[in-house]
């Protein structure tokens, strides 16, 4: 069936400055047209809106599947902002293990097209190495054979959670990396050992993985890690690697609020002293601790009875995020993660806050922020032959937003409240989303690494 969206503008992603009023022209599910008068069998009217691509989202955390479980919980959340294409599997942690995940997926459709990357410190734990242990040789072996299974079914990227494997040095995940040496068809991506006043020394230990594995790079979540005072400097260390001709990307999400889990090495030690924070900084999201008055023996109680439970921390500075993402190699991610339910805001509303309260303060042109939720992550995963600009050819999955309306409106009560001005959402070519009611949850794809 050939669909048109009508009146709408669109951006030339090559330019990056030249929109262009049209039609689209959708066949099954690729773009057939930019221009006006095709003939179809359905329109829809666009009423001068802008049509993007559908955003992509680099770095989320995905469903945790169980064998009767159907529900798709973040993805439905990802889908209401405008996201079709996301990939999971980061920060080294698997919800899912990833052929289960896949299968899943193909065999019932998604909200979104998910792809995954192989998460390190999961596949460490299958394999026997608890969290204060080092892997034997054996154990290695096997990690590495695992590893190369994933790579060669579909992985895009191999993620590191090295904080919450303190135990998991430099060389450790080197030698992990070995079989891959200067492959440049992947990527690695990690959550640094160190955020507050040493977020400097992680990116240094980040930055020569990068150099001396020789596969390219990307920062996990900028924000969490430099976002209490050293941006500045955190910004200038990339920009060294960088000169050095390493290959370094970063994502980051619009928050001045990071999210994990209470029980994660994240909260050993002095960790408010580290932050400059207090308990009043900390928000428990879920009952019997969800309305609590916090103290240190709460979190104590809470940290031992609930160690899955999400907290979010509001203890960044946000201006400093903004200051990020004006940098070209900073790219727009969620971060989305959610515990039945609950969660930070991030996993619903990061792209139109973007799009809508960071455009309108001037922290970003439009222009570039589309680019930065589109094009850029697309490249990132070598799909910029198919995702992330509205040409012929191209995947259907396409966002049309009011770009004076969109606003994210999930917050700390509500974690998954859906925007405002996101109009309709195709994935695939058909329509998933009108007016922030989900009509088909199904139409997704898995997207496996090498498929054309």
């Amino acid at each position: 069936m050939k669909q048109q969206i009508r009146n709408v503008k669109i951006l030339d992603m090559k330019d990056k400055t030249k929109w262009v009023k049209t039609d689209v022209t959708v066949e099954n599910d690729i773009i057939v047209s930019i221009d006006k008068g095709y003939e179809c069998d359905k329109y829809y009217d666009g009423n001068g809106l802008i049509l993007s691509p559908g955003f992509v989202d680099i770095h989320m955390h995905e469903e945790g599947f169980t064998s009767d479980d159907d529900s798709f919980d973040i993805g439905e959340c990802m889908l209401k902002m405008g996201v079709t294409t996301a990939m999971g599997g980061n920060c080294g942690s698997e919800k899912t293990e990833f052929h289960k995940f896949l299968d899943h997926i193909d065999h019932k459709g998604s909200p979104i097209n998910y792809c995954l990357a192989a998460g390190y410190n999961s596949i460490r734990k299958r394999h026997g190495v608890l969290d204060q242990d080092k892997p034997s040789k054996d154990q290695m072996r096997k990690i590495q054979e695992n590893l190369l299974e994933l790579v060669r079914d579909g992985a895009f990227a191999i993620t590191f959670g090295i904080e919450y494997n303190p135990n998991m040095d430099i060389d450790e995940i080197l030698e992990a990396l070995e079989p891959f040496k200067g492959r440049q068809d992947i990527f690695v991506a990690a959550h640094s050992r160190f955020d507050g006043d040493r977020a400097i020394e992680g990116l240094v230990e980040m930055i020569e993985i990068a150099r001396r594995s020789d596969i390219p790079f990307q920062i996990s979540h900028l924000s969490s890690c430099c976002a209490y005072g050293r941006m500045e400097d955190c910004l200038n260390t990339i920009e060294e690697g960088l000169n050095q001709g390493i290959d370094l990307l970063v994502d980051t999400y619009p928050y001045g609020a990071f999210s994990t889990q209470i029980g994660t090495s994240v909260f050993r030690g002095d960790f408010l002293k580290k932050w400059n924070a207090s308990y009043e900084d900390i928000i428990l999201t879920e009952e019997p601790y969800r309305s609590c008055k916090l103290n240190g023996e709460i979190f104590k109680k809470a940290r031992e009875e609930r160690p899955d439970m999400l907290v979010v921390a509001r203890v960044m500075k946000e201006d400093e995020t903004k200051k990020s993402l004006k940098k070209p190699y900073v790219m727009v991610a969620s971060d989305g993660l959610y515990n039945n339910g609950k969660g930070h805001p991030r996993g619903a509303g990061t792209f139109p806050r973007v799009l809508g309260t960071y455009v309108r303060e001037g922290v970003l042109s439009l222009e570039e922020a589309l680019y930065k939720s589109t094009l850029q992550p697309a490249k990132r995963l070598g799909l910029d032959h198919k995702l992330g600009r509205i040409k012929p050819g191209y995947q259907a999955d396409l966002v049309l937003f009011d770009p004076e309306e969109i606003k994210d409106c999930a917050d700390f009560e509500d974690g998954q409240r859906p925007p405002l001005g996101i109009k309709q959402v195709w994935v695939n070519g058909q329509l998933a989303v009108e007016d922030n009611k989900v009509i088909n949850n199904r139409l997704g794809k898995s997207i496996r690494r090498g498929m054309r």
